[in-house]
């Protein structure tokens, strides 16, 4: 049994069927498989898995191994046995060691809070990839952590701007998290590069707020569990303290 419908949940069924193992069904709690359609048509058709969105309630069977899984779907609750239970998706970033670190961390991403040079709230420390948000592919991890290294590089030549009266950003509306969290050194800051997921589905109006005040904003159809990444153009952010992101549905 396969819990979730992200793109590594197709990659579970495909790693499964190496060893020999048939997935009995794939489960998702929304009502569309998070990964890109018709993902669901290949899991049916290429892999004979039957995908279920709108299930709730999922409970474990079994004492001392799994026997199968409960889950409430429509109305109607439904019991599959399986013998073993493979949970893909809502995942978390690697960050469990910062817990009790001095560095700040994010309520929403769940890693640590970085400016736009991947410098966490303390600037003797960096951070890229999988510490910062919950699973990424394996391209965006290595173009995080490429973007760090240079800043790294920089720091320790002293030619990184001093990481000084940082202006907050947060994320709003629709969004689950936006990073980087804040910007720090002096503006203009061309292009700002923004990073967010969405909580639910969403066609509306992604937007960056200035103390209050809109300097960007754009249409966008969105799904949960996706990246969203945009540039926004020169700004001259003098004065300013406090940026917002956030995704206003269609009114």
């Amino acid at each position: 049994m396969i819990i979730g419908s992200e793109l590594v949940a197709f990659s579970s069924l495909l790693t499964l069927g190496h060893v020999g193992v048939k997935a009995v069904a794939m489960i998702e709690e929304r009502s569309r498989i998070s990964a890109w359609q018709p993902g669901d048509w290949v899991a049916r058709i290429g892999f004979g898995v039957p995908v279920m969105t709108d299930c709730s309630d999922l409970r474990i069977l079994g004492q001392d191994k799994v026997e199968g899984l409960s889950f409430h779907r429509r109305g109607v609750t439904r019991t599959l046995e399986c013998d073993g239970i493979v949970f893909t998706g809502q995942f978390r970033p690697e960050s469990a060691l910062l817990t009790q670190s001095h560095l700040e961390l994010d309520p929403g991403t769940r890693g640590p809070v970085i400016d736009q040079l991947y410098r966490c709230t303390d600037a003797s420390y960096f951070a890229s990839g999988n510490l910062l948000r919950g699973i990424e592919t394996a391209g965006q991890c290595y173009r995080e952590g490429k973007s760090a290294a240079h800043a790294i590089h920089a720091a320790l030549q002293d030619k990184l701007a001093a990481a000084a009266a940082p202006i907050r950003i947060e994320a709003g509306g629709a969004l689950s998290y936006v990073y980087p969290q804040r910007l720090t050194g002096r503006g203009p800051y061309d292009p700002l590069l923004f990073k967010a997921r969405a909580r639910v589905a969403t066609k509306g109006t992604l937007r960056v707020l200035a103390d209050g005040r809109e300097i960007w904003s754009r249409p966008i159809n969105v799904l949960p569990e996706r990246r969203i990444a945009w540039r926004v153009p020169a700004v001259d952010l003098n004065g300013i303290h406090h940026l917002t992101v956030d995704l206003q549905p269609r009114k």
